[in-house]
């Protein structure tokens, strides 16, 4: 009897953080929709930011999403609560690092010499 309601229990919670994790994504979605009602003037750039808004929505909600859950077992089991936590700040990290090796180096034959 107290397994099953255990499992009942565990069932409910993992429901209610994917909830929770589709709120926080519909909400980011919802912030930055703005920004494709502003391109919504030309079609295909309206695809493009929709696609664009999806993905930072989703890459904002999922390391936040963790560290949300992270901070409620925190209390409960803390070893749990401190993986995610780093689980949370690694999965920003490893976003940050991708952004970052993405982005395009000045090029630097362009650059004036020195005397």
């Amino acid at each position: 009897m107290f397994s099953e309601k255990a499992h009942e229990e565990s069932v409910l919670t993992w429901i209610l953080r994917a909830v929770g994790f589709v709120l926080m994504l519909v909400a980011f979605l919802l912030i930055a929709s703005p920004l494709t009602t502003l391109f919504g003037v030309i079609p295909f750039l309206e695809t493009l930011a929709d696609i664009g808004v999806f993905m930072l929505a989703l890459l904002l909600a999922l390391p936040l999403t963790l560290l949300v859950i992270a901070a409620a077992w925190m209390t409960h089991r803390p070893l749990i609560g401190g993986a995610l936590v780093v689980a949370g700040l690694a999965l920003a990290y490893l976003l940050h690092r991708l952004h970052r090796a993405r982005r395009p180096s000045a090029p630097t034959h362009f650059l004036p010499t020195s005397p």
